[in-house]
């Protein structure tokens, strides 16, 4: 339902029109009761379903006390057949077991509307109608109240004659020009209050309640009967203890609706109290965002400064050592000429080797601060649109709380209108029927009335955080970004050196030996072959200074960082095992048995090597593995990453499974296991992508529980490695194409 206005700005207009509601009703019904018409002051609507917006057929009344046609409520059963929700009050009730009918029957409202259409067929008594008897057009003569028809003459003598008609000659009222219409009317009062005749004894009056049979109307034959030794009340003794009981649950019901008006004043404050908090808290964002940005700008400029008065310097040095040469070349006999000019061109050479560093240099911290700036322009829309998010959800759930103070108003004010009219009736059989209905719809609304919810006072009140500074120091590699070579693979070796391996140009690969500065030690391309179709190379620590090697196809090999020495062999040539079409996938080290352990690209086949490239054996990882991107060795298992399967699993070396990682959901995405290790501690770090170009690093302790989430890297990471001295224990983290390595440190 929608709010024209705020909860304040509508209650009094509410309360109005449930004040002159409530007066007309009532003096509408007294006057009724004393014969007086006053049938124009009833409100059209009152008398109108609220689905189909016609006059009631047949009212039935849930127990929130709304009245609906039988028939629109058999079309609102359709769409559940167990609970019904009340259409003004939003209120649920189970469906009795009888369905419609066994909701109660409306006698006061059928009563009035029955009085209602008598004074409008009376208001035109002079015109032609139809007669119920012979269905001709005619004037009519007389109404039958016990068949709530009009007759013409002809039916009305045969009507008062017939013994057929016997018992409905007391309620003949005779009609002509000169009748007075509210006596007629008064007459049909008079008959709604006559004792009704009994549903089983036809021709007994009803005198008695049986309070054990939901107040059913029955005569003193019935209580010989079926209604023996039932809970029986005198209908008009029932009635006065009904109203008295009413009178008094109304008390507690006035005051409960006191409350109501400082509810609605509050949440009227707390909903603009929101708005001004987002308004404020965004502005202070803008500014955070401009004075972050504006000082990365002030760094990229003094950078470029300082590179520029470096290259000044260095030329100057430069032409100085060139003056001094030149100066002892003069004075140096030619025989020595040609060792000078040599001496030159080395200086000349060493000059440009470190003016193409300091250039680098510069570049590689330009890309950094340009990186900086981009995140920080991501992470600012992100903080807005988090905010935007939370202040919907918070309006949304203040909707909520202001549906169910509306609708319990709904139902206060028809509980109010309902009471009202019949405590004023004197019909006590509608008092029978009606009352106790009545009373037991008003404890639950009180109970409405009073409900609190203690947190709305939070919701003008929220934290949305904002992180400018990236926290992750960053390894540049320039003789990697350099060349424009990537990083496919990273790992350590014992002696403290990190190696990078990957493509380089055309069907080239790399191992790239830095230290934990990114300085280059020890640099090697390897020429690619006619058959490679990829330029992916693995890498994992041995013994001391040498790493073991796969590349694509088929290529297994050890590599010594200290002096770059490599030997290799064709894994088709040492086993026929591996298929012809297989592609190497990744490699491990199985340091307690001194193996190298490989596995091809999507392949479920693992081959062990040893440390002489000798094959020893293979097995298979079981079915559900269906992409193992990545393995390691730990306490003599294989931990598999399965990047399609998303899920991360260890297996023993006979192949069967030990047990599974927990999946990774993080900020509500399924992330992939892409890349694992352990360090000496026996934690095991995994990184996850999205497949969106960003990833996570994960530790996890080695019962596969995930330890905490480490770092979100808005960069596509590629591979990781634990880096383990006596001095620094770190991980450490390559993007694929940026020449960057992630550094973190391994904390306890």
């Amino acid at each position: 339902m929608q709010l024209g206005g705020t909860p304040h700005e509508l209650l009094p207009g509410v309360e109005k029109k449930f004040t002159c509601l409530v007066c007309v009703l009532s003096k509408q019904l007294l006057t009724m009761a004393h014969g007086t018409a006053v049938l124009n002051e009833i409100e059209e609507a009152f008398c109108q379903c609220p689905i189909c917006l016609e006059q009631y057929k047949d009212p039935k009344q849930l127990p929130c006390l709304h009245r609906y046609c039988s028939k629109c409520l058999h079309q609102l059963l359709q769409k559940s057949d167990r609970i019904i929700k009340c259409p003004e009050c939003r209120k649920e009730f189970p469906v009795p077991t009888e369905g419609v009918e066994g909701f109660s029957s409306d006698f006061y409202m059928q009563n009035l509307i029955e009085y209602i259409e008598l004074n409008k067929s009376l208001e035109k008594k002079d015109t032609l109608q139809i007669c119920y008897g012979c269905s001709k057009e005619t004037k009519i003569s007389a109404y039958c109240d016990k068949c709530n028809t009009f007759l013409c003459k002809d039916c009305h003598n045969y009507h008062a004659s017939s013994n057929l008609f016997r018992d409905h000659k007391a309620h003949l009222i005779n009609i002509n020009s000169d009748t007075n219409t509210q006596t007629i009317l008064t007459k049909k009062l008079e008959s709604q209050k006559e004792s009704p005749r009994c549903p089983i004894h036809r021709e007994n009056d009803t005198q008695l309640c049986c309070s054990t049979c939901n107040n059913m109307l029955i005569c003193i034959t019935c209580t010989y009967g079926e209604h023996k030794n039932h809970d029986i009340n005198d209908v008009i003794t029932f009635a006065n203890a009904e109203r008295m009981r009413l009178e008094e649950d109304m008390g507690p019901l006035y005051k409960a609706r006191e409350n109501l008006d400082q509810v609605f004043t509050n949440l009227a404050e707390i909903k603009k109290d929101i708005s001004s908090f987002v308004t404020e808290k965004s502005s202070n964002l803008q500014l955070e965002y401009e004075k972050e940005l504006a000082e990365i700008e002030v760094k990229r400029r003094l950078l470029k400064r300082q590179g520029e008065l470096d290259e000044i310097n260095l030329k100057d040095k430069l032409e100085l050592s060139c003056n001094n040469l030149k100066q002892k070349m003069q004075e140096e006999l030619q025989k020595i000429r040609d060792k000078f000019e040599n001496l030159l061109t080395k200086e000349k050479k060493e000059a440009k080797g470190k003016l193409n560093n300091i250039q680098q240099k510069v570049l590689a911290e330009d890309f950094v601060l340009v990186e900086n700036s981009n995140l920080l322009g991501k992470r600012f829309q992100e903080a807005i649109m988090s905010l935007e998010k939370e202040k919907n959800r918070r309006v949304e759930e203040m909707e909520k709380i202001l549906q169910h103070y509306d609708g319990t108003k709904k139902r206060f004010e028809n509980l109010v209108a309902t009471a009202s009219g019949i405590l004023q009736s004197q019909c006590n059989w509608t008092a029978a029927q009606c009352i106790p209905e009545i009373r037991t719809a008003v404890q639950p609304l009180i109970l409405d009335l009073n409900k609190r919810f203690p947190d709305v006072n939070k919701l003008s009140h929220f934290n949305v955080n904002l992180t400018l500074q990236p926290q992750v120091d960053q390894i540049l590699l320039p003789d990697v970004r350099g060349n424009s070579w990537n990083m496919n693979c990273i790992t350590s070796t014992t002696n403290g050196s990190i190696v990078t391996s990957g493509s380089a140009s055309g069907t080239s690969t790399h191992i790239t030996v830095i230290d934990v500065e990114g300085n280059t030690i020890r640099q090697k391309e390897f020429s690619g072959t006619k058959s490679r179709t990829s330029t992916w190379r693995f890498c994992c620590p041995m013994q001391s200074s040498k790493v073991a090697t796969v590349c694509w196809p088929s290529e297994i090999g050890i590599f010594d960082t200290q002096d770059s020495s490599y030997f290799s062999k064709n894994i088709r040539e040492i086993t026929n095992k591996w298929p012809d079409y297989q592609v190497v996938g990744s490699v491990a080290q199985d340091k307690t048995r001194k193996r190298i352990v490989v596995i091809g690209h999507k392949s479920n086949i693992v081959y062990v090597f040893d440390y002489q490239l000798k094959y020893c054996r293979n097995f298979t990882l079981p079915r559900f593995v269906h992409w193992p991107r990545d393995i390691t060795v730990s306490g003599g298992n294989l931990i598999v990453c399965d990047l399609a399967g998303q899920s991360t699993f260890v297996i023993n070396m006979k192949g069967n499974l030990v047990f599974s990682f927990c999946e990774m959901h993080y900020a509500g995405i399924p992330w992939k296991p892409y890349n694992v290790c352990t360090d000496r501690n026996d934690f095991v770090w995994m990184l996850f992508t999205s497949g969106k170009g960003d990833s996570i690093l994960v530790k996890y302790n080695n019962n596969g529980k995930v330890f905490r989430v480490v770092q979100r890297l808005d960069v596509s990471a590629e591979c990781l490695t634990a880096y383990e001295t006596t001095e620094a224990s770190l991980i450490l983290v390559a993007s694929y194409e940026k020449g960057i390595i992630f550094k973190f440190e391994n904390k306890p």
